[in-house]
């Protein structure tokens, strides 16, 4: 009787071991199409790539940024996104020294080269004599281009 009983026992775990080997290619499959139609079901739709954006002033390294932007967007409308990507001051090269009158604004000038760069390869860049920065407040270590910065980086970029 006990013989039977293992056999028994066997052939339930043998089975349960099929169904679970069958359930699972179909389970990844049914998350695979969740996934795809969270997606909005559009295959072709663009993917992001990883941008970064390098001010330096002479071969000093000042503010670098990371960020992501779709596929679609062309070379020169990156430069417009600057307005938004907080951009952080590298450690021990060139300190950004806030406008004793605005803390919330500075002013870097001389040989300042601005690149953007997608997987080491420069895509654009632009050389400009001085850059006005903002940022949020005056304890915050991100800055952004101010406007008339992002419209002369713009007009003075090569691709």
């Amino acid at each position: 009787m006990s013989f039977l009983i293992r056999l028994d026992c066997k052939q339930s775990m043998l089975s349960h071991m099929r169904l679970l080997t069958s359930t699972i290619p179909f389970a990844m499959a049914v998350a695979t199409l969740l996934l795809f139609s969270s997606c909005g079901g559009q295959p072709d739709r663009p993917g992001m790539r990883l941008f970064k954006a390098d001010y330096r002033i002479g071969s000093n390294l000042v503010l670098s940024a990371a960020y992501d932007q779709s596929d679609a967007v062309p070379i020169k409308d990156l430069w417009d996104s600057l307005a938004e990507v907080p951009m952080s001051a590298t450690k021990g090269n060139h300190p950004i020294t806030p406008d004793p009158a605005d803390p919330l604004k500075a002013v870097l000038s001389g040989d300042i080269e601005v690149s953007i760069v997608h997987a080491g390869d420069p895509l654009s860049s632009a050389k400009v004599k001085q850059i006005t920065l903002k940022r949020d407040s005056d304890t915050s270590d991100l800055w952004y281009p101010d406007t008339a910065t992002l419209k002369a980086l713009t007009d003075a970029a090569t691709y």
